[in-house]
C-alpha cells in the first residue's frame, strides 16, 4: 500500500485533491481528527 501526504493551508482543496486522486469520498467537518 502506499502512502499519500498532502499538506497545505486550510480551504485550499486537499480533500477534493486527496478523492480526485484515490476515488474515495473524504468525510470532512469542523472537528479535530476530520478534514
Amino acid at each position: 500500500m502506499e502512502k499519500i501526504l498532502l499538506v497545505g493551508n486550510p480551504n485550499v482543496g486537499k480533500s477534493v485533491l486527496f478523492s480526485v486522486l484515490t476515488g474515495r469520498y473524504v468525510t470532512v467537518s469542523n472537528y479535530p481528527g476530520t478534514t
